[in-house]
C-alpha cells in the first residue's frame, strides 16, 4: 500500500480520498502519517485496480475532463470523453509513438474519424505529459510529438451563384425568410449562429449584427 502511495500523484490521491493536496503532499514527504481515510481510499483503489487488470486510465480521463471543464463547452468535454474511453483501454498511459500511430491507422472509420481520434488523443497526452496533470511523466517522452495527424481530404462544398441566391430571396415567403437567406448568403454564418441571434445583438444604427 505504501508503494502505491508513493507511486500515485498528489492529484490522484486527493481525488480518491477527497483530502487536500497540501495534506497529501505532507504525507508523501513523510511529514505526517497517512490517516485512516487516505488508507481506505488507497485500499479501495487497489482493489478496483486489480479487478480491472491494473488499468488506471479511468482516473486519468476523469482528471483530464475535470481540467477541461473550465473554459470549454459541454460538447467539447463529451467529445473528449467519447474518444478517450475508446482509445485509452488500447493505448494505456505510456504508449510508444509507433503504437499510437498504428492504433489510429487501424481504426475502421473514415480519415475524418481518425483525425477526430487523433485530436482527442493529442490533447490528452499533451496534458498528461505536462506538469499541469500532476503525473510525473517527462514531456520529452510524450508519444504524440512524434506523430503527424491523419490527412483529411479537403471537402469542396457546393455553392450557389448570385443569380440563384437572388431567385431564392425573390421567391421566399415573407420578409423574415428573405432576411434569413440574405444574411446566410452575405455573412457565411453557421445555422446555429443565426438561430442564436437575439434582438440585443443587432445594432440598427450601424447596421451590424
Amino acid at each position: 500500500m505504501l508503494k502505491l502511495l508513493n507511486k500515485m500523484t498528489v492529484s490522484e490521491l486527493a481525488e480518491l480520498s477527497n483530502l487536500t493536496k497540501s495534506y497529501i503532499s505532507q504525507v508523501k514527504h513523510g511529514k505526517c502519517p497517512p490517516n485512516k481515510r487516505l488508507l481506505q481510499a488507497i485500499e479501495q483503489y487497489q482493489s478496483r485496480d486489480s479487478k480491472t487488470n491494473g488499468r488506471n486510465y479511468d482516473l486519468a480521463i476523469d482528471l483530464f475532463l475535470r481540467a477541461r471543464n473550465s473554459g470549454v463547452s459541454v460538447g467539447t468535454v463529451e467529445f473528449y470523453k467519447k474518444y478517450l474511453t475508446k482509445a485509452l483501454p488500447e493505448l494505456g498511459l505510456e504508449p510508444k509513438a509507433k503504437g499510437v500511430s498504428k492504433y489510429i491507422h487501424s481504426l475502421p472509420c473514415s480519415q475524418g474519424g481518425k483525425h477526430a481520434y487523433y485530436r482527442a488523443i493529442s490533447v490528452f497526452y499533451n496534458w498528461l505529459y505536462s506538469a499541469k496533470s500532476g503525473y510525473a511523466y517527462r514531456a520529452d517522452l510524450n508519444p504524440i510529438i512524434l506523430i503527424d495527424p491523419p490527412k483529411v481530404p479537403k471537402r469542396v462544398m457546393p455553392s450557389l451563384t448570385k443569380e440563384e441566391v437572388d431567385l431564392l430571396i425573390e421567391r421566399a415567403d415573407g420578409s423574415r425568410n428573405k432576411a434569413i437567406i440574405s444574411l446566410l448568403a452575405e455573412s457565411g454564418l453557421r445555422i446555429s449562429e443565426l438561430l442564436g441571434i437575439k434582438r440585443k445583438d443587432i445594432d440598427w444604427d450601424n447596421r451590424i449584427i
